[in-house]
């Protein structure tokens, strides 16, 4: 039974994000129905551990809402999504260098926006790689707009590869947290890991609108940041 829901894919102000690591949190926690999130910036996990630092500091209002530790790898090949890490990743290794890289610190590799093209000089994925390397999940649901039809696309292909099928928001704006996400059963981040590890995870959610992007990219240029005080979270909702 699929039980809760995480957010496996989340940018922060420690790479490209407009909200800062504690405003996810908050956010996450009090204006979702997340269980578990990840924040996975660019090349860095500093992010995330900033964002489990802050969780660990206020456990009595946020022990419901478990926090990963991960970052989005740039690799030759694509991007590549490490989850459950304990140190950076080197960026500009082949698909399969930054996959063992993962594992060799227990962590989980995957596969994210693989078969991305609308913008292949942002977004870019790892495309055919996923039949050649030995990733532990593949994101068949991304929550920009850019991925409607590569979402579609990467889905029809897993049929053949077989996959555990993940969902993740890609989020770098509050409101987008938690509007695309995998369902697992269980509630805490070591669940994710066991229901990934088994297979017994789904891709869920909507990708988010193009509207949602065009403001993204004028709050982008305006160096707009969300903080984690309250009211300043919630009238972001």
């Amino acid at each position: 039974m699929l039980e809760n829901k995480a957010d496996i894919h989340i940018h922060t102000t420690y790479s490209d994000g407009l909200m800062t690591p504690e405003a996810v949190v908050e956010y996450a926690a009090t204006e979702t129905q997340l269980s578990a999130i990840a924040i996975t910036d660019h090349d860095t996990i500093a992010g995330a551990v900033a964002a489990r630092r802050y969780w660990q500091c206020n456990q009595r209002d946020l022990s419901h809402l478990d926090i990963i530790i991960g970052s989005e790898i740039t690799s030759r090949d694509g991007d590549i999504v490490g989850l459950f890490l304990k140190e950076d990743v080197p960026a500009g290794l082949s698909a399969a260098e930054t996959v063992r890289a993962i594992h060799a610190q227990s962590g989980l590799a995957i596969a994210v926006h693989p078969y991305s093209f609308l913008l292949p000089t942002i977004v870019k994925g790892v495309g055919g790689h996923i039949h050649a390397v030995d990733f532990d999940g593949l994101e068949t649901r991304n929550g920009t707009p850019t991925e409607f039809l590569s979402n579609y696309f990467t889905q029809r292909i897993n049929r053949r590869r077989g996959l555990p099928e993940v969902g993740g928001s890609d989020a770098h704006y509050l409101p987008t947290v938690g509007r695309t996400y995998t369902l697992f059963p269980g509630r805490t981040g070591a669940d994710l890991r066991h229901a990934l590890e088994r297979g017994e995870v789904k891709a869920g959610g909507q990708v988010y609108s193009w509207l949602t992007l065009v403001q993204v990219a004028a709050l982008s240029v305006l160096g707009y940041t969300a903080t984690a005080e309250p009211s300043r979270v919630r009238s972001l909702v």
